[in-house]
């Protein structure tokens, strides 16, 4: 069962990375400042493993750069990755063998946001449960494992560096649930990122707040102001914190109010 990580990086994020032994990488680099020349260089000293392919891309955008990740791997399932993620070694037995013993069409794990992880909470467990449409709501993409046979693809208007800043991970899940597709999840925790994500400052800017309402459109048709608004309410004290549940809830408002018209 060959596994492949697919990491995603743009300009200088290439000088993040951090390789791991005993792993198969796949770079896409996203290169939109000109410097093609030397970060080229750089990757032939730095990476001159053969576990390690680099491709440099003229594009921008993260979706954009997963789906160029998934039609040039060469691995049965590919690991969806950024570049300041490292893995949990420790867990890749058990991660190999839930993909050989359910062979999922998309494994999703946890991480871990705390650098003392490697060797700890990791249960060697081959147990795996289904995802839902709510489930779907909590994963991150590095918690994607994909297998290569998929067709689907990360809708490239949400994600950073897209229209919409968010949501690609929960629109792709949900395609694939709605595509009856086995998405599986585990609480093994295959990855280390340090710091809160992306996606964790999502009330600073009314664009980060619409972009939830616009995934649950994509997602749900609808039903998706039902979505949205639950959304607001699970989020309701943490809004109210940062003083951006009033301006949510009127951006909420003009949204679907706006929608019913049309």
């Amino acid at each position: 069962m060959l596994l492949e990580v697919a990491i995603s990086t743009i300009n200088q994020g290439l000088y993040n990375i951090r390789l791991q032994e005993g792993v198969e990488y796949l770079i896409v680099h996203q290169v939109t400042d000109g410097r093609e020349r030397e970060y080229q260089k750089y990757t032939e000293c730095s990476f001159f493993e053969s576990s390690v392919r680099y491709m440099q891309s003229a594009e921008s955008g993260l979706s954009v750069s997963r789906n160029l990740a998934l039609s040039l791997s060469q691995a049965d399932y590919i690991w969806i990755m950024d570049d300041d993620t490292q893995l949990n070694l420790t867990a890749m037995r058990s991660i190999r063998a839930m993909l050989s013993k359910h062979q999922p069409d998309i494994l999703t794990l946890e991480h871990s946001k705390e650098p003392c992880v490697y060797g700890v909470h990791l249960s060697p467990t081959t147990i795996v449960k289904g995802h839902s449409y709510v489930s779907a709501l909590s994963v991150s993409s590095i918690d994607m494992i994909v297998s290569s046979k998929l067709v689907i693809r990360f809708d490239e208007s949400f994600g950073l560096g897209a229209r919409y800043v968010s949501g690609e991970e929960y629109i792709f899940l949900l395609d694939a649930l709605n595509k009856g597709l086995r998405a599986v999840k585990s609480e093994v925790i295959g990855s280390i990122h340090i710091g809160p994500s992306s996606g964790a400052f999502f009330y600073r800017s009314d664009l980060s707040i619409e972009s939830k309402f616009v995934m649950f459109d994509r997602a749900h048709l609808k039903l998706s102001w039902l979505w949205s608004l639950a959304f607001i309410i699970k989020k309701s004290l943490l809004l109210f914190k940062h003083s951006r549940l009033g301006p949510a809830l009127s951006l909420y408002l003009k949204h679907y109010l706006l929608s019913w018209r049309k």
